[in-house]
């Protein structure tokens, strides 16, 4: 039996280059980690989306459907709630199927850069799931530099950044970038956990914003 994951997917799929149909392409030469690309990105809860086969729930080609649509508004990339099996109708709750999902994208765009949350404690515990997300939020370093910033010591960052990047290392390989945030939309404001201290809270942005890797800001951040 599948060992369920608590995590929502972030399929950050690249619009830019998409004026028709979708073709497929020539894989990346090996070596080559796509690069993640500044822009606006699009949320999109797709059971709610769009629906093309008329069962009264939105589908993946409800979503590209509609790719015209949100580039007129200017979106180069969507980012896509749970689209998982799963037993609840919101899909958090998901069963594991990342690897045929990144093969399924690597079939349309090789340059897709795909994000996962996973919402594990330890760096050994998101290391797994580099082979096919492209990054993983950084949940064990999100903590500790809330917890930095809110005490203002350094609370053990240096070795913590030693062990996530050995981890991500033995696992993808040098090329994997980190994907650092400080609090998630389903999680405690930042503010909230640092107390309304604007020093604080501009300590934490500080480090968050000059970390290796591809920083990224939530509406709770």
């Amino acid at each position: 039996m599948l060992r369920r994951l608590y995590f929502v997917l972030f399929g950050l799929v690249a619009l830019l280059a998409t004026t028709g149909p979708l073709q497929a392409t020539t894989p990346a030469p090996p070596g080559n980690t796509p690069q993640a690309a500044a822009g606006v990105w699009y949320e999109i809860f797709v059971r709610s989306w769009y629906d093309t086969n008329g069962d009264g729930i939105g589908d993946l080609n409800g979503v590209t459907a509609k790719l015209d649509y949100l580039k007129s508004l200017g979106v180069s990339g969507i980012w896509l709630m749970p689209i998982n099996p799963s037993p609840s109708y919101h899909g958090y709750d998901v069963t594991d199927w990342w690897n045929q999902y990144r093969r399924g994208l690597d079939a349309v765009n090789p340059a897709t850069y795909l994000v996962g949350e996973v919402t594990r404690d330890r760096a050994s515990e998101l290391a797994p799931w580099l082979k096919p997300l492209d990054a993983v939020f950084n949940f064990p370093l999100a903590k500790q530099l809330i917890a930095a910033a809110g005490s203002e010591r350094n609370c053990g960052l240096g070795p913590t950044l030693d062990r996530i990047y050995a981890a991500y290392e033995a696992t993808g390989g040098a090329a994997i970038k980190d994907a650092p945030f400080l609090s998630n939309h389903d999680q405690e404001r930042v503010m909230s956990q640092l107390d309304d201290n604007a020093q604080h809270m501009r300590t934490a942005a500080a480090m968050l914003l000059t970390l290796p890797g591809e920083p990224y800001i939530s509406p709770a951040s």
